[in-house]
């Protein structure tokens, strides 16, 4: 399986096969691709802290046959200065290697590690560290780390026995997901001058409203109580003169507090 890793903005590095680890006499390919426009771009190694070498000037490196001379940091990078971040390759002499993806981890992601043997596979689970510390051991050939996060960045390496001897270090980066911001809801400028126009008059519709439904509402709590006090005067008589009275009597009352609302 070929890796595709998008590096930079623009920078694109693929190696295969996807792992950071080799045994002498692997092949190994490196290709830079995602600059702009025919640019030529050239992978560069770093095989010490004080000394770096230009391996090719096209786009694609080939390493083929593998040695322990080929270990060291790569990038690619074209004339215009743009870079692609760093892989550590390493390549060993020995018969065991950490089977660890060549890219960086976002949070989150499910990461799988595994062990191989050169040769024959071997007939143990392998063991594997983290920092030089024992982690876990694989019983099915390799682990899965669940739910990744920075804490899980760190140096790791495995072993199937004392006798077969452990795989070297890499190093596992774990690069924090991105959070898009949650938008915000805006009122536009139209909007928010319409609202606040029709807001005064909302309250002066209250203010005019909210007293005249008081009004109302004391009329007839009055009317209530006088058609009971009518009628419990007029029981006496039952006759439908006092009964006639007592309603024409209310109504005048009503009829005044009407008038007197208007005016």
């Amino acid at each position: 399986m070929e890796l595709c890793i998008k590096l930079t903005e623009g920078a694109y590095l693929h190696l295969h096969p996807n792992r950071l680890q080799f045994f002498e006499y692997d092949s190994i390919s490196l290709n830079c691709s995602g600059f702009d426009g025919p640019t030529e771009c050239r992978v560069i190694k770093k095989p010490g802290l004080n000394s770096t070498q230009w391996e090719t000037s096209t786009r694609t490196l080939y390493i083929k046959p593998a040695f322990k001379s080929h270990s060291g940091e790569y990038w690619c990078e074209n004339q215009d200065g743009e870079k692609s971040m760093t892989v550590s390759i390493t390549i060993t002499s020995g018969d065991v290697i950490l089977e660890i993806p060549a890219f960086p981890f976002m949070e989150g992601d499910n990461v799988t590690l595994g062990c191989r043997k050169k040769g024959m596979p071997s007939s143990l689970p392998p063991d594997f560290y983290k920092d030089s510390h024992y982690l876990e051991t694989g019983y099915a050939g390799k682990i899965t780390i669940p739910n990744v996060s920075k804490s899980n960045e760190g140096l790791y390496k495995c072993s199937f026995s004392e006798s077969q001897g452990k795989s070297p270090e890499s190093w596992m980066a774990v690069r924090a997901a991105h959070v898009a911001p949650t938008p915000q809801e805006t009122i536009p400028q139209d909007d928010q001058e319409t609202e606040q126009e029709s807001s005064p008059s909302r309250s002066t519709g209250l203010s005019i409203l909210l007293p005249a439904m008081l009004i109302i509402l004391a009329v007839d709590v009055i009317i209530v109580a006088g058609l009971h006090y009518c009628q419990k005067h007029t029981v006496a008589s039952s006759s439908a003169m006092g009964r006639n009275l007592c309603h024409q009597k209310l109504n005048l009352n009503k009829l005044n507090l009407n008038l007197n609302y208007s005016d």
